[in-house]
Formats: structure tokens, sequence, C-alpha cells
């Protein structure tokens, strides 16, 4: 009777960790297949920022309009063909930097530019304002200066500087 008494509790013994591992095997499953799908929507969405002219928009506000939230110029359509709008712009503020390097694009200029800009809105300024960023990110080519990166900020802003 001892003996049978100890391969029943082996038994359950042993359907207790196998159901454990089961168990285990089961959760690694599902959160692989959620894991998967979460980096599959992220690749999605990046690839929309990394190349927007696969994503076919037939004009700026169309390629915009992907990106919710996104904060751009005010501005009024004064005609309308079917390949080109003329826009009245409502008046705006830029930031702006010289990027370091001698000719060209270079990322490394770009990054920093870039960074330096983003400090200035976010409170890195004058008047201690976080200002919020918004389009567009213009850059350009100066006389023997080198490039020069802007962005445009809001217009209006919560503080007002008085000279």
């Amino acid at each position: 009777m001892n003996r049978a008494i100890r391969r029943q509790r082996q038994s359950q013994a042993v359907s207790a960790t196998e159901s454990r591992v089961s168990l285990v095997f089961a959760l690694a499953s599902q959160a692989s297949s959620v894991s998967q799908r979460l980096l599959a929507d992220l690749a999605v969405e990046t690839a929309k920022y990394v190349f927007p002219k696969r994503f076919n928009s037939s004009n700026l506000e169309e390629a915009l309009m992907s990106f919710p939230d996104l904060e751009t110029m005010e501005f009024r359509v004064v005609s309308r063909t079917d390949k080109y709008e003329i826009r009245q712009v409502e008046p705006y503020f830029v930031a702006e930097t010289t990027m370091p390097g001698e000719t060209g694009f270079d990322f490394y200029g770009a990054s920093k530019s870039f960074n330096v800009l983003a400090e200035y809105l976010f409170g890195k300024n004058t008047i201690k304002e976080k200002m919020e960023m918004t389009t567009p990110v213009v850059t350009r080519k100066a006389q023997s200066v080198g490039e020069r990166m802007e962005m445009t900020t809001p217009v209006i802003t919560t503080k007002v500087l008085v000279n």
C-alpha cells in the first residue's frame, strides 16, 4: 500500500509540473505572437516616416494628415490646379541655426543643429518657455556659410517678450 501511495503522489507531482511547464509554453507563445504583431505595426509606422513617398500622398496636406496632431503653419488656399496650390500663409516665426560642416548635407551636422533647435523649443531660450515643435523643418544652403536648418514655431506663445 505504501508503494501505491508513492506512485499516486509521483504522478500528481509530474502532472502538476507538466501543467506548469505547459502553461509557461502557452504564455511564451502568446507573448511571442503579440510582440511580433507589435513589431510589425511599429515597422509599418516607422516606414511611413522613413519612406514617406511609398505611402501615396498626392499633396503635402495628405502626407501630413498621416501624422495626427502635427501642427503646421496656418494658410488659406488662394488657387488650386491639378498639379499645385497657391497658398497665402499666415505669419509665423522661425528658429534657425547654421549646421556645422564644409559642404553638402552631413548627418552629424544635421543632428547637432536639430538638437540645438529642439533645446530652444523645449525651453532653453531667453524666456525659458517651452513651445510646440511644428512643421516644416527646412534646410537650405547659404552662400559660403554652410547649410542652415530652421523650424517653424508657434506664433502665439504663452509668455510675451517686452522690450
